[in-house]
């Protein structure tokens, strides 16, 4: 163990020296920064928890009540047999995070952490279906301590068979800040019962009640839901699909009574973050322009050769985060800007706004045009997500900070 703290220390004092600094958010922070997993605190050195692989990644980052735990999932596709596994690291030691025996995992479910301290997290059945079909997911709770035994809380209805992807590495990056096609998954034990999410494609949300052992459907196409800090309140946006891409409306559930709620906004809704009990913060995306409008007739044919067919429209967004008090309906929009999207979202106490975009395709686009970026290389997957890493912002008096770029799955401890 020594020999691997030696190790840690000294890989911590690299990256440091390629350019990891601290930003300060008045609260500590889990952020996976160039693939590796780090922790800021106020007032102290960045923290390497986890080097990352080359072939995985890092996600539902988790803290626990009082901090001094950071829970998350090591997504590492390097290893003989895929590796998907709970990780714990305690903020209170710095010791290595150690990993939980938990079986493997639900692929897109979170882990979060519970009332009384237990991570709550999602198995898959040992025997999958075939096709888009019901079958029952598996969900434990675990104490984070590495010799701790799972214990089974429920087996709940679960409809899989997600398939797709994106020609666009803007997409892959944003579906790893949120889920699969923007719409994340939701496991979350609150004094209701347990809201989780009823299909691999993020859309329908039920509630669980462990006293009786019934479900409750809050929503067929409720989705991207978020659950408001005194966790009596479930917000999601009832998704739609059309010829112009997603469509949706806000929704708040009460938990208690699961009455629901439609809310106007002024815009339409992409993502959400509770900034209070009663106010929420959403982004929205709205197509702003054509790249291809910038090239020539020649340089469209490149673009059209490498892609094997007519691209007509590389779609250009503009991006906004806006409030609304669902007290009052009043509404404002505190940021506009250009992006594919905003990702993660956070209000901080001092009333500050962190938040997670990434870019719009220009890089990537300019890089096919003038062969840096060859599309049939197997490096050019890796090298067009960089182009177009998420970049983090915080947002003061009408002003966004970039706090840096390749960083990813930004988590603040809000409290308990």
């Amino acid at each position: 163990m020594k020999g691997l703290s030696i190790i840690i220390v000294l890989l911590a004092a690299l990256l440091a020296g390629m350019g990891v600094s601290a930003q300060d958010a008045g609260t500590p922070y889990a952020v996976v920064v160039d693939g590796n997993l780090w922790v800021y605190a106020p007032g102290a050195e960045p923290q390497l928890v986890m080097a990352g692989s080359s072939q995985g990644f890092f996600g539902s980052l988790a803290w626990n009540a009082d901090g001094t735990k950071l829970a998350f999932i090591n997504y590492d596709y390097s290893a003989s047999s895929m590796l998907v596994q709970i990780m714990v690291y305690d903020m209170t030691t710095g010791a290595a995070p150690f990993g939980l025996n938990t079986g493997f995992l639900e692929s897109g479910f979170p882990i979060s952490f519970t009332a009384d301290g237990q991570i709550l997290f999602a198995v898959q059945p040992p025997t999958m279906p075939d096709g888009e079909q019901m079958y029952q997911t598996e969900i434990y709770t675990v104490a984070p301590d590495a010799a701790a035994t799972p214990a089974l809380v429920a087996a709940l209805d679960y409809t899989v068979g997600c398939g797709g992807g994106s020609p666009y590495p803007t997409d892959n990056n944003y579906w790893r800040e949120t889920g699969f096609g923007g719409n994340y998954l939701l496991l979350q034990w609150t004094a209701a019962g347990i809201v989780y999410s009823t299909s691999c494609s993020g859309l329908g949300s039920a509630l669980f009640d462990p006293q009786t052992g019934e479900s409750v459907e809050l929503g067929t196409s409720l989705a991207r839901g978020v659950i408001s800090p005194d966790g009596t309140r479930l917000a999601g946006i009832s998704v739609s699909y059309g010829d112009t891409g997603m469509s949706g409306a806000l929704q708040i559930i009460d938990l208690a009574t699961r009455q629901l709620t439609e809310v106007a906004t002024m815009v339409i809704p992409d993502q959400l973050a509770w900034s209070d009990n009663e106010t929420l913060l959403y982004s929205a995306r709205v197509q702003s322009g054509n790249l291809l409008e910038a090239y020539s007739a020649e340089q469209q044919a490149v673009l059209n050769a490498t892609f094997g067919y007519e691209m007509g429209v590389i779609p250009v967004y503009s991006v906004s985060i806006n409030t609304i008090n669902l007290t009052t309906g009043s509404e404002s929009s505190v940021y506009v800007g250009a992006a594919w999207a905003i990702g993660r979202m956070f209000r901080l106490a001092d009333g500050r706004i962190l938040f997670s975009a990434v870019p719009n395709l220009n890089a990537w686009v300019a890089g096919i045009a003038d062969g840096s970026i060859d599309m049939a290389s197997e490096e050019s997957l890796e090298a067009g997500s960089a182009l177009v890493a998420t970049q983090v912002f915080v947002l003061e008096n009408a002003s966004a900070q970039n706090w840096g770029s390749n960083w990813a799955q930004i988590t603040p401890y809000l409290g308990g």
